[in-house]
């Protein structure tokens, strides 16, 4: 069934009422296409694997004593994403035209393999299409990739409005009420020196930041996407689109891909079959997954009950009573009418 999807970036009026248990979205990406009613966003998250390690340093031998075990979620083979690689036209590019690539940690266990497809360079590209074609009294800034932001005096924040300052826009004309975002730590590491950066807070990808469009220098903002803002756009960060989408409310809908890869005759299975030992530990991940799925959905199904005509406590404090009386005398059937 399609989720409707509200954009709170817009006016609210009448939509909160219609909400009785707002979530966020269950995907980890999307992409909004013209639908035939009104705009859909299409949900899609990627398939993830856990697997079950020991720490022992040599296989396919017995070690003494008791191995401890780890487990790693890594995402499932068959995943397909698609980058964009930006470069001048002089530079050469068959460098990195290779077929095969190892990302990721514990590669030297059979993690991280990855095939790699090209499609044709292009000399122009645009990330996305916006929806506003006329201009009018607001501006909606959107990170496409989280963003490292320092104010004036060095300190990583969560307002963009230091970077969007070249584009005429500053703190006071941001719309608070309008505006959603979140900040996330972020590290780093330095290939050169083979030591990791420190960590620092960056504002997520997907947040919109939403200002007052009185005397914004257009052509200065259109730089600001061509080149990013804040640190290390060289690695991806602190893309940004302008009013990329301005819909108040769009349907939502999962995507089902067939993404398991095909076989061949002669490949083994991919997963052996297990011990009764190994059957009884992956019941227990399973079990424990489960229940944390169970408890999620609880808590949403607990904030859509409404409760009228509230107990007084001391009516309260006699069902505590009675409850614990007819604990500790094991009695556990017996029904209490009150």
């Amino acid at each position: 069934m399609p989720l409707p999807v509200f954009d709170f970036s817009h006016n609210r009026a009448g939509t909160d009422a219609a909400l009785t248990a707002p979530a966020h979205l269950p995907a980890g990406f999307c992409s909004i296409e013209k639908g035939e009613a009104q705009p859909e966003a299409k949900l899609y998250k990627a398939r993830r694997r856990v697997a079950m390690h020991n720490t022992r340093s040599t296989r396919r031998v017995m070690a003494e004593g008791a191995n401890n075990l780890f487990q790693f979620e890594a995402l499932a083979e068959g995943e397909k994403f698609v980058g964009v690689i930006l470069a001048d036209d002089g530079i050469d590019l068959t460098p990195l035209q290779q077929n095969q690539l190892s990302l990721g940690k514990s590669r030297s266990a059979g993690y991280g393999q990855a095939k790699l497809t090209f499609a044709k360079p292009v000399t122009s590209w645009v990330e996305y299409e916006p929806a506003l074609q006329q201009p009018d009294d607001f501006v909606v800034i959107t990170l496409l990739s989280d963003a490292l932001i320092r104010d004036p005096n060095g300190v990583y924040v969560a307002d963009i409005s230091a970077a969007l300052a070249p584009a005429g826009l500053s703190a006071g004309q941001l719309q608070p009420d309008r505006s959603i975002f979140k900040t996330k730590l972020m590290g780093g590491f330095n290939r050169k020196w083979n030591l990791p950066l420190p960590q620092t807070w960056a504002v997520q990808m997907g947040s919109i930041f939403v200002y007052s469009a009185q005397g914004i220098n257009r052509a200065e903002l259109a730089r600001l996407v061509e080149s990013g803002i804040g640190e290390r756009r060289a690695e991806g960060f602190g893309r940004i689109a302008v009013d990329w989408h301005r819909y108040t409310e769009v349907t939502g809908c999962k995507v089902r891909v067939n993404r398991i890869p095909e076989k061949s005759d002669d490949s083994p299975p991919p997963y052996p079959s297990l011990t009764p030992h190994g059957q009884k530990l992956a019941q227990r991940i399973v079990t424990y997954q489960l229940r944390g799925e169970l408890d999620v959905a609880l808590l949403r199904t607990i904030a859509n009950l409404k409760i009228s005509g509230e107990p007084s406590r001391s009516q309260l404090s006699r069902v505590r009573l009675a409850a614990a009386g007819l604990w500790k005398r094991k009695l556990y059937q017996i029904k209490v009418n009150w």
